[in-house]
């Protein structure tokens, strides 16, 4: 068992019918002080489909008061959605006692017909508190009638008895700890856990000029029946907590005047207790001039104290540069809850802002990716802070911000030059390890960068630059860095203003960094282009996997036009292609745009044969010789199946190529790349395979009429499927080009199966009077 939640987990394991279960729970898997392992183990029959778990039983608290009784509709998935049950669990407490419901979880599907029902109350949510009810039977009810639901009713109760009381007990309170404006409170006894009906109260106030923060470091307490409350003036309010399941810190202003924090629990299921931390800061500015230290990291805090900050506070800070360091490249990682709107943390380099950084961001960036950005010496860093003034005493708002400074070691500087001769680069962004920066530049035009993109969070780990150096920063690639298009097969692009542009990439986390990079000259790309915007990319076939469209250029008069499309989002990145079409007799040439080699050419007059076919590469280039036109048809869902759709009947052709053919290098084990699809049944088709060129010793093997062979020659075959799998073990030298052509006619694959079939039939008969004779 690597986790478990006693909130919410529900494990089923089968056993054999004379074997046991043994549970076990690593202590050295959590980065937690302290651990507690809450669970109930139940027996059940994996036959009974109609009643729920423990269903019909009936549970003598009075006789049993220790015991914690879990109710749920089913301890695993059923096998057949939408049946009927019927369930009811029945409670007895004594006089002195209390049912206590506490509801995990409770989730009900639509066009179900569902009561839940005990005392009067249906339970159609999960209430924040646990529920009570007083009396001496009760009978907890749950049906559903048989529905077209293809999901199952979810809830999950854990139903008690506690006695009442009305003495409580401060044994187990411990005294507040006070160190430098932070004041600790608890009640936490790890060994035997808190006292039943214990209550813990403490005070503090906050100084004039000053703001405190409540924050509750340990949470080990029941939340929905131990409360945990904080009482200012005549109000009372109970400590809520986040959707993660986390306790909310509170802010307080001096106005508030006294606070009590207040802790009561009830008579059962005591846990380790609580630890709250207040700390109260003076609302002023702190240190506004930081040097980096060379070794170590430097912290640029809003207020001397630390992290926490107050209301309508104002200030700069600027960070000096340490002549003495050795390293003259530094990270700057911001952390914050900044306040929607309202706050402001506003990076800027050498007077260009750069980022503001408030909850109110456009694009969403995962817990584990951090706004960290890179900079050399040449730059001056400042940051502007600024916080607004709410009409409230207490509130639920954070409010921190702290930025950490690192001197880091030169990047490993990629240099690329581009130029009339070599006018365009790809970078495929997984090949790009940490610390690495691709140094762009052209001696002539102008630059421009395309990333293939479809808003996934591992781009925020790439940093771009308009410059030859880690300065003149002008966003992630995951940001507004980039100009997007509102064609959504049309990539996010921008032009440099320096003729160079830096990518870094800031990372040690292994991500699917699956994105294609193109770096361009925009005038030795477009000169020939009746439009300019002849680079394309593979639309994100999570979004409509449904989704068609075309691509397409038109060349000028005066010389050839390329179309460049990007592919992303592959282990094994690939371009499927439905069908194209022509406008001039010509010849149309497809080449791969990493290591521009020349795949093949399509003739004009069999334009309309191409069908269905794919090549392996992070970008495809098409061209058009001058006074022509292409388009080219792309479908969502022929980049995720990957599969050559045979027709119905005529000539197909289509090429087939290995990743490191088009300079993809990566190894990988045996993968299927090519396998066809029909649609007619029993539809038999011809296909002649020419090898164009085999590099190295590729194993290539081919499946067709449940056998397989090496594909090494030349070879025709006839079959109703073939599939292409190969294993990739040195890229740097193997690779494969190969051209195949498919003959289908529906007479003729209709008179094959009645060949075979009128052969199979004299077999049977033969077969039949041989056994008659002899």
């Amino acid at each position: 068992m690597s986790q478990y939640s006693s909130n919410s987990d529900i494990l089923t394991y089968a056993t054999p019918a004379s074997g046991s279960l043994f549970v076990k729970l690593d202590e050295t898997v959590t980065d937690q002080s302290w651990i507690a392992f809450q669970a109930a183990v139940v027996s059940f029959s994996i036959d009974t489909t109609d009643k729920c778990p423990l269903s019909t039983q009936t549970f003598d608290f009075n006789a049993n008061p220790d015991i914690i009784v879990p109710v749920v509709y089913a301890w695993k998935k059923q096998k057949n959605f939408g049946i009927s049950k019927y369930c009811n669990w029945i409670f007895k407490i004594g006089t002195s006692q209390q049912l206590k419901i506490v509801v995990k979880s409770v989730y009900f599907p639509t066009n179900s017909i569902l009561s839940f029902f005990t005392e009067g109350v249906y339970i159609d949510e999960a209430p924040t508190s646990g529920l009570y009810f007083s009396g001496s039977n009760f009978n907890l009810t749950f049906s559903t009638q048989l529905s077209n639901n293809t999901e199952d009713p979810v809830f999950f109760l854990l139903v008690s008895a506690v006695t009442s009381s009305n003495d409580n007990t401060q044994n187990g309170c411990l005294p507040p700890e006070t160190t430098d404006g932070t004041t600790i409170f608890s009640n936490i006894n790890y060994n035997n856990g808190y006292q039943a009906y214990q209550h813990c109260e403490n005070s503090f106030s906050i100084p004039a000029n000053h703001e405190a923060s409540l924050v509750i470091t340990q949470p080990y307490f029941e939340a929905c029946c131990d409360k945990l409350s904080l009482k200012y003036g005549t109000n009372t309010t109970q400590i809520t907590w986040t959707d993660d399941g986390k306790p909310n810190v509170y802010s307080f202003k001096p106005s508030v005047g006294e606070v009590k924090l207040l802790f009561d629990s009830d008579g059962n299921n005591q846990q380790a207790g609580y630890v709250a931390q207040v700390e109260t800061y003076e609302c002023v500015c702190g240190p506004k001039e930081i040097v980096i230290q060379c070794n170590g990291q430097t912290g640029i805090f809003p207020t001397p104290n630390g992290l926490f900050y107050c209301d309508n506070m104002s200030c700069p800070y600027l960070l000096l540069q340490n002549s003495s360091c050795s390293n003259s490249y530094f990270s700057v990682k911001v952390s914050h809850h900044l306040r929607t709107q309202i706050d402001h943390l506003i990076l800027k380099s050498n007077g260009t802002y750069i980022k503001d950084f408030t909850n109110n961001t456009k694009y969403f960036s995962p817990a584990y990716i951090s706004d960290t950005y890179y900079f050399s010496s040449k730059n001056n860093i400042t940051f502007d802070f600024t916080s607004a003034s709410i009409n409230s005493d207490i509130s639920t708002d954070e409010k921190s911000w702290n930025a950490q400074i690192k001197t880091r070691e030169s990047p490993n500087f990629i240099n690329i030059t581009l130029d009339s001769n070599k006018s365009k680069h790809v970078q495929w962004l997984a090949d790009m390890n940490e610390n690495d920066a691709i140094r762009v530049c052209a001696t002539i035009g102008t630059l421009e960068i395309f990333v293939s993109y479809d808003e996934f969070p591992s781009l925020y780990h790439f940093a771009l630059y308009d410059s030859t150096d880690l300065d003149n920063f002008v966003g992630l690639l995951s940001s507004d860095a980039l100009t997007s298009s509102f064609s959504p097969y049309t990539p996010p692009s921008r032009k440099s203003t320096s003729g160079c542009f830096t990518l870094y990439f800031n990372s040690e986390v292994v991500l699917l960094n699956t994105y294609t990079v193109l770096f361009r000259i925009f005038e030795e790309n477009t000169k020939n282009c009746q439009d300019p915007n002849n680079v394309f990319q593979m639309f994100a076939a999570h979004r409509n996997p449904e989704n068609q469209y075309d691509v397409s250029v038109k060349s000028k008069d005066s010389g050839l036009c390329e179309m460049i499309i990007l592919g992303f989002r592959f282990s094994l990145p690939h371009i499927w292609i439905s069908n194209i079409t022509v406008t001039a007799n010509a010849k149309y040439s497809f080449k791969s745009a990493v290591n521009d080699i020349q795949l093949f050419e399509i003739d004009a007059s069999e334009a309309s044969k191409w069908q269905s076919f794919g090549i392996y590469t992070p970008a495809l280039s098409i061209i058009a010789p001058s006074s022509s036109g292409i388009s080219v048809h792309l479908t969502n869902a022929d980049q995720n199946l990957a599969r050559i759709i045979v027709i119905s009947d005529g000539t197909q052709k289509g090429e087939m190529t290995s990743p490191s053919y088009n300079g993809f290098m990566y190894k990988f084990d045996t993968q299927l790349l090519y396998q066809t699809l029909t649609f007619e049944p029993n539809a038999k088709f011809v296909v002649d395979f020419v090898i164009k060129e085999i590099l190295g010793s590729p194993n290539i093997m081919i499946g067709y009429n449940g056998a397989n062979q090496t594909l090494d020659k030349n070879m025709t075959i006839t079959t109703d499927q073939f599939s292409i799998f190969y294993e990739e073990t040195n890229p740097q030298t193997n690779g494969f080009l190969i051209e195949y052509t498919i003959q289908i006619n529906k007479q003729n694959a209709a008179k094959i199966v009645k060949v075979e079939y009128l052969l199979f039939l004299v077999s049977f008969i033969a077969a039949f009077c041989y056994q008659i004779l002899f």
